[in-house]
């Protein structure tokens, strides 16, 4: 449990830090990414190139959004995270909270299913 607990804690990290390379490492070369946002919301990508390319423009250091989890929640194979995340863009300018759910095999993330409230 502690592994997997750790393992997205350090992914939180970078993709706090808009570090896409940190991300990235952390994943499965069969993972996949349930969003919650874009033109298609709920869309999975599947792999980790199409991964990498949807979550590029979330995971920048010149992203207007921040995230901030608020809860990690493991058992070992996965792990749930709370989070709220401000969009402080011009267009947007909304709070949100969300949960993620992670699902962990051999060291690296395979899942990552995405959900959120948006509030103005």
């Amino acid at each position: 449990m502690a592994g997997s607990l750790e393992l997205i804690k350090k992914f939180m990290r970078a993709w706090g830090d808009g570090d896409l390379d940190g991300v990235v490492q952390l994943l499965a070369t069969d993972c996949e990414f349930r969003g919650t946002t874009g033109a298609l919301p709920g869309v999975s990508y599947k792999g980790v190139e199409a991964v990498k390319a949807a979550i590029a423009p979330l995971v920048s250091p010149q992203s207007p959004v921040s995230v901030t989890a608020t809860g990690y929640y493991a058992t070992a194979d996965s792990v749930t995270v709370t989070w709220t995340s401000v969009d402080a863009s011009a267009q947007q300018n909304k709070t949100m909270t969300g949960i993620d759910l992670f699902l962990i095999q051999d060291g690296k993330i395979v899942l990552k299913d995405a959900y959120r409230k948006v509030y103005g």
